[in-house]
């Protein structure tokens, strides 16, 4: 998870296109006896993960209350949070949520 979310990092990474590459996320979901590579068996978990953060942030947007703290068990969301890794979109979204709550306290891994 770790090794994905380094290479996750950044798009010019050289590795990036090799693991992440879509073009065969078709050919597996119609073979679904077979193991798909690394890049597509990852991503959907890390997705899931910040979606979490995410309904998380929209509900104390929602909220009435004042104080509020988020638990995540998943070390890839928050580091990936943490390091701004604004080539996912749901992490720039996120991090936008966090920003216009005001002031608050810095995330912590």
């Amino acid at each position: 998870m770790q090794y994905c979310l380094k290479v996750s990092s950044t798009a010019q990474n050289p590795a990036y296109s090799g693991v992440f590459a879509r073009k065969f996320k078709l050919a597996f979901d119609r073979k679904p006896n077979q193991i798909p590579p690394l890049g597509i068996r990852v991503q959907p978990n890390l997705h899931a993960e910040l979606c979490a953060i995410s309904l998380a942030m929209d509900f104390i947007r929602h909220s009435k209350d004042t104080s509020f703290i988020i638990f995540s068990d998943s070390k890839s969301s928050l580091e990936a949070l943490n390091g701004f890794t604004i080539e996912l979109d749901l992490v720039l979204k996120i991090i936008k949520d966090y920003t216009s709550l005001g002031p608050v306290r810095a995330l912590r891994p």
